[in-house]
C-alpha cells in the first residue's frame, strides 16, 4: 500500500517539506498503525527539521510525533486497540503522513466528541504540563503561577491546566495578540515580556515573592528574574529553551529562595516508561471533552501550509497550537 508523506529533505531554518509518494508502514507485533487525520506540530519539531535539536534524525525524514486518527491495523499482541477506534497517539515519527505507526502503550483511545483537530493538538502540551504540574511540581489550589511563554501552545496548556487546578496564573507574553489569548485561557494578570521591568510589573501585582510556580518553556535571560520572584518553597519548572539560549543561574539563589530547580523532560519520562501515557493523557482527553480544560487556540492548516507554519514555529509566530489536517484522495 502506498501513501502520502511530507518529508524533509534538508535541514533549514526555513524547511521545505516535500510531498512523496511512499510505502505505508507495516505494523508490527506491539503497535497499531494509524490512519492520520490531525497531526500537531511544536517548536520541537521546527528545531529538529532546522538540525538543531539534540535528536538528529537521518535525512530524508517525515516530522511529526503528535498525532489524532483511527486506528487501521493491529499488531500480534495487541489486545487493548481495534481497528476502527478513535485514538490520540504519540510515535517516534512519521506524523505528517497519511498512515503512522505508534506503540501501543502510546495510544489512547478518545471520546466521540473531543474533536481529532484538538486531541492532535493536545496529546503533547497538555500531558507535559500535567506530568509537569501535577507529577513533578506538586501544584495546589490557591497557589500563584507565573507562566513565561504564555501566547505558546506550551504556556496556554499551563494556563488552562492551573486553571482546572484552581491557581492564580500571571502570564507574560511578547505581542498584543498572545497576551488576549492568555486572557481567554485562564490568565488572571497578563503582561508584557518586553518590558525591561517586568519582574517589578509581576511584584507590583502580587507582591515580592509571593509566585509559588515558575513554568518556564522559554530560558534565555527571562528565567533568572523569574526564580526570584518565587516564594520558600517555590518550584522553577524548566522546560525547555525556546529564546534560544540555556541560562546559567547561580545556584546561590535556590539557597537563598530555599526554592527548587525542576526539570520537566516528558520526552524522557516516555521513553524511559512508556506506561506512562495513557494513564496521563486519558483523563485529559475526558476534560477536553466534557469542557473541564478548554482546548487552546488552534490552526488548522493544510499540507501545502506546513512549511510556513514550521518557519512560523521558528519564529515564535503562533498564538496556541498548530495542526496539520492530512488530505487524501476518495478512497484512500
Amino acid at each position: 500500500m502506498m501513501m502520502d508523506a511530507l518529508v524533509c529533505e534538508d535541514f533549514s531554518e526555513r524547511p521545505t517539506l516535500v510531498k512523496h509518494r511512499v510505502d505505508a508502514p507495516h505494523v508490527k507485533a506491539g503497535e497499531v498503525r494509524l490512519k492520520v487525520a490531525c497531526a500537531g506540530l511544536g517548536f520541537v519539531d521546527a528545531l529538529i527539521c532546522a538540525g538543531q535539536y539534540q535528536l538528529r534524525p537521518p535525512l530524508p525524514f517525515t516530522p511529526g510525533s503528535e498525532v489524532a486518527g483511527w486506528v487501521d491495523a493491529v499488531g500480534e499482541g495487541v489486545d487493548t486497540l481495534k481497528p476502527g477506534d478513535r485514538v490520540a497517539a504519540l510515535v517516534t515519527s512519521g506524523a505528517l503522513a497519511e498512515y503512522a505507526i505508534a506503540r501501543e502503550a502510546l495510544a489512547v483511545r478518545i471520546p466521540d466528541a473531543l474533536s481529532f483537530a484538538q486531541a492532535a493538538a493536545s496529546v503533547t502540551n497538555y500531558s507535559t504540563v500535567a506530568y509537569g504540574l501535577g507529577q513533578l511540581g506538586k501544584a495546589a489550589a490557591g497557589e500563584t503561577m507565573l507562566v513565561l511563554g504564555a501566547g505558546g501552545g506550551l504556556g496556554m496548556a499551563a494556563l488552562d491546566f492551573g486553571r482546572m487546578l484552581g491557581l492564580r496564573s500571571v502570564a507574560l507574553a511578547s505581542t498584543e495578540a498572545k497576551r488576549a489569548a492568555a486572557l481567554e485561557q485562564g490568565a488572571a494578570i497578563v503582561l508584557d515580556n518586553g518590558a525591561e521591568d517586568w519582574r517589578q510589573n509581576v511584584e507590583a501585582q502580587i507582591g515580592k515573592g509571593a509566585v509559588d510556580i515558575v513554568f518556564d518553556p522559554v530560558g534565555g535571560p527571562a528565567s533568572d528574574p523569574a526564580f526570584r520572584t518565587l516564594a520558600p518553597g517555590g518550584r522553577h519548572l524548566v522546560l525547555g529553551f525556546a529564546a534560544g539560549e540555556i541560562p546559567r543561574l547561580p545556584l546561590n539563589l535556590p539557597l537563598l529562595r530555599r526554592s527548587s530547580l525542576v526539570g520537566v523532560d516528558w520526552g524522557g519520562a516516555i521513553r524511559a516508561d512508556h506506561k506512562l501515557f495513557r494513564p496521563t493523557f486519558a483523563p485529559i482527553a475526558e476534560a477536553l471533552s466534557t469542557g473541564a480544560l478548554l482546548p487552546a487556540r488552534v490552526t488548522a492548516v493544510t499540507s501545502a501550509g506546513a512549511s510556513v507554519s514550521l518557519a512560523r514555529l521558528r519564529n515564535r509566530d503562533v498564538e496556541g497550537k498548530l495542526v496539520v489536517e492530512i488530505e487524501r484522495e476518495a478512497g484512500r
